[in-house]
């Protein structure tokens, strides 16, 4: 996968917008991000095994807020669409739905893995505008 699929997972303006507000090196910034994230969809499925639908709503909101904060919009709008369905009882999707999401998160983690790797070998802690 080229850089270029990668840019258009991680729009990397606001993955630099948090490392400027924060002070922190993007290698630590992702790796929070991927961390949490992985806890957040973990949260989903306990939620759903539970029918727990207000601890659904919360986890997938609390992922679709960390997500636009690294830059992954697209995957952040998906997280979105699941927290309204839910919000909006349309559950009879929301399993695969909720495995769609999972999987879309795969492409997010190696985009962002992706650009750690590339950060780390380049020696620079701070992102540049890839405009």
């Amino acid at each position: 996968m080229g850089d270029e699929k990668h840019l258009s997972i991680i729009r990397t303006s606001y993955l630099r917008d948090l490392q400027i507000q924060f002070q922190k090196e993007v290698t630590e910034l992702i790796d929070i991000y991927l961390h949490d994230a992985k806890r957040k969809i973990a949260n989903l499925h306990k939620a759903l095994l539970d029918a727990n639908y207000a601890n659904y709503i919360g986890a997938v909101r609390e992922l679709r807020l960390r997500s636009v904060d690294v830059g992954a919009i697209q995957f952040s709008y998906r997280c979105l669409q699941l927290e309204i369905a839910v919000q909006e009882m349309r559950l009879e999707f929301i399993k695969e739905l909720t495995s769609l999401l999972e999987s879309e998160f795969v492409a997010v983690q190696l985009a962002l893995e992706h650009l750690k790797a590339s950060k780390s070998q380049k020696g620079s802690y701070l992102i540049k505008e890839y405009s």
